[in-house]
C-alpha cells in the first residue's frame, strides 16, 4: 500500500509554476535586450518598476525560506558562518 504524501499536490503545482516562470523570465530577459536601443531606456518607468518588483520578490523568498548567500565562493553557508 502506497501512502499519499500530504504535500505532493502542492509541491507539483509549485514545481510546474516555477518551470513556467523560468521560461517566461528567459523570454523576457531576451526581450529586454531591445530596451538598450530605446530612447526612453534611461528613464523607463516600466523597467524600473519591474526590477523593483523582482528584487522584492527575491528578497521575500530568501527571507521566507531562510535562503542564505555564500559570502565566499568555495565555502558552504554553514562554513562561512562558522568562520572556517
Amino acid at each position: 500500500m502506497q501512502m499519499n504524501c500530504p504535500i505532493q499536490q502542492d509541491a507539483d503545482l509549485v514545481i510546474s509554476s516555477t518551470q513556467e516562470l523560468a521560461r517566461s523570465m528567459r523570454k523576457l530577459r531576451k526581450d529586454l535586450i531591445r530596451c538598450d536601443a530605446c530612447e526612453n531606456n534611461a528613464a523607463c518607468q516600466l523597467r524600473s518598476t519591474f526590477h523593483a518588483v523582482i528584487d522584492a520578490a527575491i528578497d521575500a523568498v530568501n527571507q521566507e525560506w531562510n535562503v542564505t548567500t555564500w559570502s565566499e565562493s568555495d565555502k558552504s553557508p554553514a562554513q562561512a558562518s562558522d568562520g572556517h
